[in-house]
């Protein structure tokens, strides 16, 4: 299957025009069938459709949340995630740094109990 033209929204930058700001859920399936001709397939939330930047959290707060989810391939935007997490666990408190790399670093701080009364 060849993809004549971007199926994205285009939001070019300097030195980067090919950056786009968001896809849809069905962009994603598209592309996804056709091999990913067009972005990679991590530039995208798979929950929301999101620009995604590049991140990580440590290994036990992503097995807790990701555990048993397999409906977005892993590929969470950091709005979904801490999402996600809340609605597994409860409210919690976050610290966004970035490391040397330049990569978003996300760390859970706090979880409160479930239903809010931490």
């Amino acid at each position: 299957m060849s993809v004549a033209q971007p199926v994205m929204h285009s939001l070019p930058f300097e030195g980067y025009p090919r950056r786009w700001l968001s896809v849809d859920l069905l962009d994603i399936a598209r592309q996804r069938a056709a091999g990913w001709p067009d972005f990679h397939p991590e530039d995208f939330c798979h929950r929301c459709g999101a620009a995604n930047v590049c991140w990580f959290t440590d290994s036990t707060t992503w097995n807790d949340v990701m555990e048993d989810e397999t409906r977005w391939n892993g590929i969470l935007c950091v709005p979904c995630f801490i999402a996600l997490t809340e609605d597994r666990v409860g409210g919690c408190a976050w610290r966004l740094t970035r490391d040397e790399y330049g990569s978003e670093v996300l760390t859970l701080l706090h979880v409160g109990d479930p239903d809010g009364a931490s």
